[in-house]
């Protein structure tokens, strides 16, 4: 069963946030071999983009979004600013084909030494999230993440190799867009504490660390190209 994000929770005294153009839309979650402290960002982080996500800023900025003077995306299936606004908001994933105002995400963690952040595929629901970055990512970084991969679940791809183009499309687009309102957005939760203390993580069966203790296994240096990226280095991926 999966969990389901109540947007009670959601309610802020800020009114400028209020999107009147559609339905709110909730998530309902399903996490696997999270920690508990894990657990606890991820729901802060859903917190936050759903607030987001339920905003008017997001839409004027779906909506205005432009690439090579026009309004559209890279990559749109053929759809205009204000139709993939709208798929979004309808939560209509590829695999589950109806309306129910929901982001279904199966959130499942596991640990690699790779450059990965993130994958999934297009026959799954499931999304990976590799522990390395996941720790030390702040919540606009691991929102913006969770947008591109679920951009992915409603059916936008992107070029398999960088290109200049690919940061416009539909999926890398919206993760820079999500990643600065997060930033942005005055969000009355805690921040999670600035000192990472060491921590110890079993394997897992697609990258397994024996069990080794990492006294800050997040901090590696990556490049700004790195926040949203796809698992490249297999075949079949979304692409």
């Amino acid at each position: 069963m999966l969990r389901s994000i109540s947007l009670g929770l959601l309610i802020f005294s800020l009114n400028s946030y209020a999107n009147p153009f559609a339905t709110k839309l909730t998530a309902n979650t399903e996490l696997t071999n999270f920690t508990e402290s894990e657990k606890t960002k991820i729901e802060n982080v859903l917190k936050r983009l759903l607030k987001v996500l339920n905003s008017e800023q997001l839409k004027n900025k779906i909506l205005s979004h432009k690439y090579e003077d026009e309004k559209t995306f890279v990559d749109n299936n053929g759809m205009s600013n204000i139709e993939i606004y709208q798929k979004l908001i309808d939560g209509t994933e590829v695999l589950q084909n109806h309306i129910d105002n929901e982001m279904d995400l199966d959130l499942n963690m596991y640990y690699s030494l790779s450059s990965t952040i993130g994958y999934t595929y297009p026959d799954t629901l499931k999304i990976w999230i590799n522990r390395r970055f996941f720790r030390g990512f702040s919540y606009s970084q691991v929102a913006a993440n969770l947008i591109h991969e679920y951009m992915h679940k409603l059916g936008f791809g992107h070029d398999y190799n960088w290109t200049e183009r690919r940061k416009y499309s539909v999926p890398y687009a919206l993760g820079g867009i999500i990643k600065k309102l997060v930033e942005q957005a005055d969000f009355d939760f805690p921040m999670p504490p600035s000192n990472i203390p060491p921590v110890y993580f079993p394997g897992d069966f697609n990258n397994p660390n024996n069990g080794a203790v990492f006294s800050n296994p997040w901090q590696t240096p990556m490049n700004k190209n790195e926040e949203s990226q796809d698992r490249f280095d297999q075949p079949d991926m979304t692409k």
